[in-house]
């Protein structure tokens, strides 16, 4: 799909958790998106569309937040505008969970609904997605 770094392979590890190995992300290409001075709306479709591509395909990621989220510093005409990271709870619809101990506080806002060891919904990662992008920063950069 293009929006990630190649999976090298996952293990299964205790308590739901799991080990994914993926190639490193280039820090010169990509930059954590709120760092960089970008028209963020354009980067939210982009982002939004990719996110219902991968749900369409019966996949959810249960982490979409600031800190796994990179735009590309300057645009590469073929390749994804933005890199997803972290996949370790991602999975298949309907089967991922949220860790048991999953973080919820005034750092790290997550929807109302998600907590520890529960499914891990499309919706959240959309309502997530929304949350990290709020449209008063939208002009930043344009």
């Amino acid at each position: 799909m293009g929006f990630a770094p190649r999976l090298w392979g996952f293990q299964d590890l205790p308590d739901n958790w799991k080990m994914v190995v993926m190639d490193a992300v280039d820090g010169d290409s990509y930059k954590l998106v709120f760092d960089l001075e970008l028209r963020l709306a354009d980067l939210h479709a982009a982002i939004w569309e990719k996110l219902k591509e991968f749900h369409g395909r019966g996949f959810v990621h249960g982490d979409i937040r600031d800190a796994n989220l990179m735009a590309r510093t300057s645009p590469v005409a073929g390749e994804s505008a933005f890199m997803l990271l972290d996949f370790d709870w991602a999975g298949r619809a309907g089967e991922a969970r949220h860790p048991k101990n999953l973080y919820k506080g005034w750092s790290l806002w997550r929807p109302s609904r998600v907590g520890g060891g529960g499914l891990i919904l499309a919706d959240d990662d959309l309502e997530m997605l929304d949350g990290y992008f709020p449209a008063s920063v939208y002009n930043v950069g344009s």
